[in-house]
């Protein structure tokens, strides 16, 4: 069986921008398993970083 993955608005930002820079922790808990064991993966990537610097 193919598996695949959407995801969306995954933003690590606020809150979760330490944890994912430092990679202290995984902010995907039970999920984790999931994601790595997809054949392919979509995610919809959010950013306040990108929007500042276009604003």
């Amino acid at each position: 069986m193919f598996k695949m993955l959407f995801t969306g608005d995954y933003s690590p930002s606020g809150r979760y921008e330490t944890i994912v820079i430092n990679k202290s922790a995984t902010i995907f808990g039970k999920l984790k398993d999931d994601i790595q064991n997809a054949d392919i993966s979509f995610v919809n990537l959010e950013s306040l970083y990108v929007l500042q610097i276009l604003v």
